[in-house]
């Protein structure tokens, strides 16, 4: 082999590793576009919280249910998690489960996630009956859109240390 074929070989190797490892690197044309969530999926989210409020405020033990995704949801309570079906979130409901004498959501915000999910964080207040602090609770919620619109499938409460 000849020098020049030595040198030509060489170089043709090198573009070879360079065009290798271009298409390896995932960062090589910029990280992907994060999704991006709709007014209309908003909207949807938003009067999905402003009617839960609404039904937690007044009570109403017969609607709570059905805020939750038809196919049941995952609920997590100061790190104790569980999967709960819908009659299960019912029967939570109408049993021993006390209304408020004060609820707020406060600061939700709304994100995309993939599939047309939505991440839904922010704070609640809450004040029970017999108690005279009011919890302030840390809230993540991920919707996840159904035939009747978007559904809580997750939610995650942690109290705030008062």
């Amino acid at each position: 082999m000849t020098t020049r074929h030595c040198v030509a070989g060489s170089v043709v190797g090198l573009m070879v590793l360079a065009c290798v490892g271009c298409t390896r690197n995932p960062h090589a044309a910029g990280p992907p576009a994060p999704p991006v969530l709709s007014a209309e999926r908003v909207a949807e989210a938003r009067a999905l919280f402003y009617n839960y409020e609404t039904a937690l405020r007044a009570g109403q033990r017969d609607r709570l249910a059905s805020f939750y995704a038809p196919s049941g949801a995952v609920i997590v309570i100061n790190g104790r998690r569980q999967f709960q079906t819908p009659a299960q979130i019912d029967s939570t409901y109408r049993g021993g489960w006390q209304p408020p004498v004060f609820f707020a959501f406060d600061s939700l915000a709304y994100d995309a996630l993939s599939g047309g999910d939505v991440l839904v964080t922010g704070r609640f207040r809450w004040v029970r009956a017999q108690q005279p602090d009011t919890l302030r609770v840390v809230y993540l919620a991920v919707l996840q859109q159904t035939p009747s619109g978007p559904r809580i499938r997750v939610e995650h409460e942690t109290v705030v240390p008062r």
